[in-house]
């Protein structure tokens, strides 16, 4: 026969050196995982079909055609079982005995490979021009185990396709459409044309249709990540160009359109090396950035898991030391009432301190529970139409004491329209009119403090809590809002805070649509607190 390559040797030239590429390297990638064993074993069975119809095209005696055409029917046996095999593991590397048929599909392989070179049982004889392959009895038994496999490897895939969801079942999709269309022409260009029709004319159709499957299967690898798909591709693509390059050049006519031929055949492989060599960098890059994305999420997630510890206990711890302290404070009133029998003034006076500390912790009680309830968005409010002048002034009454017994000038300025309501929750608002005026008078040590209330002309209530204490800069008055922030002096000044209050102010401000800032012109230079809450 004829060895020019002709196109039908070209193309299974391709199809060879293309599956025998991307099966060794995609077992490179991870030796260890069956799914990438078994579609290499495919590939590599593919790539053995093609050539072995290659070398039925050239061989010179009866004798090798008998030969190779064994081994070209033993090579769709290897399809059939590693298809067999993959069916079972994909997508979820389950394991191959679990199988029923496991057994039989590998009893029925082997004993048909065994068959398969047992002379004239099978195939006859060949005649080499026109090549055709003259079969026995043995050639049906061959498509029945060949069929069997298929069928077997179909039920896996198609039960699989019905029970997946999600990705795993896009990727049983391509599978199944790339391998249906593979079987279907192989099947009949190269089992019913030959065996029932006695026609070899295009027996070579099948093993190119091998690309179909490897194709289709590289792409539900490709597309949902099983493997390293940007440089599979990148690979592929390069090899094929240049082989492509490479049989052009060797088909040439004369020295000198070899000669410019291999020249672009020789740049086209420096330009793949390079290419492939920037998408391994790249690829390199991304997974490291993706396994550095990882850590990063695991170390946000165990942060959050400690965040919500953290929560937990400080509900449970504040719930408990509610009880006592409402306890202590009850027994100090009745003390100093004088239920118990008549105190001296020296023990009213620690009494009273005793009560006035009560208050502070029961109120740092309260608001760790705020916070609480705010982190497990378990904060609940009860919505109203009130007068924010009358809540302002009660608090500035209820400060008042404090205030005086300190010498500070307290003035309450209520310029705002006699009937200006806001929507609010009355206690929850009272908490963060208190914690403003409250601060200011705590951190003043001599001076004023102001607290003045308008409507603004964008109709917004605004409360002002200016006083001439220990001022901040700007730094501070950034960070003054955080949860347990607390500024560079309060701690001389006030030792018992945590940072809480001006952090739980916010939040409750902004479920009420509005909000609060600070502003000072340096340290001890005072500063001026605001809060701001829509009109109805």
């Amino acid at each position: 026969m004829s060895s020019i390559l002709t196109p039908n040797i070209v193309s299974l030239l391709i199809t060879t050196a293309f599956n025998v590429l991307l099966a060794f390297f995609i077992l490179s990638k991870n030796r260890k995982s069956p799914v990438n064993r078994i579609f290499s074993f495919l590939a590599l069975g593919v790539a053995l079909w093609s050539f072995t119809n290659i070398a039925t095209q050239i061989v010179k005696t009866v004798h090798q055609g008998i030969l190779w055409s064994q081994i070209s029917y033993l090579s769709t046996l290897i399809i059939a079982v590693s298809f067999f095999l993959f069916s079972i593991i994909f997508p979820e590397e389950e394991k191959m005995s679990k199988s029923r048929f496991f057994i039989p599909v590998i009893i029925a392989a082997i004993v048909t490979s065994v068959l398969l070179f047992i002379p004239k049982f099978v195939i006859e004889t060949v005649t080499l021009s026109p090549w055709k392959i003259m079969t026995n009895r043995g050639a049906y038994l061959y498509t029945a185990s060949f069929v069997g496999m298929l069928l077997f490897s179909f039920g896996n895939i198609l039960r699989k396709y019905r029970q997946l969801k999600g990705e795993q079942k896009a990727q049983i999709k391509f599978v199944l459409i790339g391998t249906l269309a593979t079987a279907t022409i192989g099947i009949f260009f190269n089992l019913l044309l030959p065996i029932f029709f006695n026609y070899y004319g295009l027996v070579w159709f099948g093993p190119n249709a091998g690309l179909v499957m490897v194709g289709f299967i590289a792409y539900a690898v490709i597309r949902h990540h099983l493997f390293d798909i940007k440089v599979i591709a990148t690979e592929i693509f390069s090899i094929l160009i240049s082989l492509s390059a490479l049989i052009d050049a060797l088909l040439s006519q004369t020295p000198t359109e070899f000669t410019l031929k291999f020249l672009l055949f020789s740049a086209i492989s420096l330009f793949s090396i390079l290419l492939i060599r920037g998408v391994l960098k790249e690829v390199k890059t991304r997974e490291q950035l993706a396994a550095l994305t990882e850590k990063l999420q695991k170390a946000n997630d165990d942060l959050q898991k400690l965040d919500k510890a953290k929560s937990e206990f400080i509900s449970i711890a504040s719930h408990q030391l509610r009880t006592p302290l409402s306890v202590i404070k009850g027994f100090v009133s009745m003390l100093i009432e004088g239920s118990y029998g008549k105190i001296p003034d020296k023990g009213k006076e620690i009494l009273s301190k005793i009560g006035a500390s009560s208050d502070r912790l029961n109120r740092l009680i309260d608001d760790l529970l705020d916070l609480s309830r705010m982190e497990g968005g378990q904060m609940k409010y009860e919505w109203n139409f009130i007068n924010l002048a009358e809540l302002a002034g009660s608090v500035v009454d209820e400060l008042q004491p404090q205030a005086d017994k300190k010498g500070i000038n307290f003035k309450w300025l209520n310029q705002a329209p006699e009937k200006m309501f806001v929507r609010a929750d009355k206690e929850k608002l009272r908490q963060v009119v208190m914690n403003l005026i409250d601060n200011a008078i705590k951190y003043t040590s001599k001076g004023f403090v102001e607290v003045k209330l308008v409507k603004t002309p964008e109709n917004q209530a605004r409360l002002s809590v200016k006083d001439s204490g220990v001022g901040m800069d700007q730094e501070e008055m950034n960070l003054i809002f955080g949860k347990f922030v607390r500024g560079k002096k309060t701690p001389r000044l006030w030792t018992e805070g945590v940072g809480l209050g001006l952090y739980v102010a916010r939040k409750i401000l902004e479920e009420h649509k509005g909000s609060v800032w600070a502003e000072s012109e340096g340290e001890d230079k005072g500063s001026t607190f605001f809060m701001e809450i829509p009109v109805y």
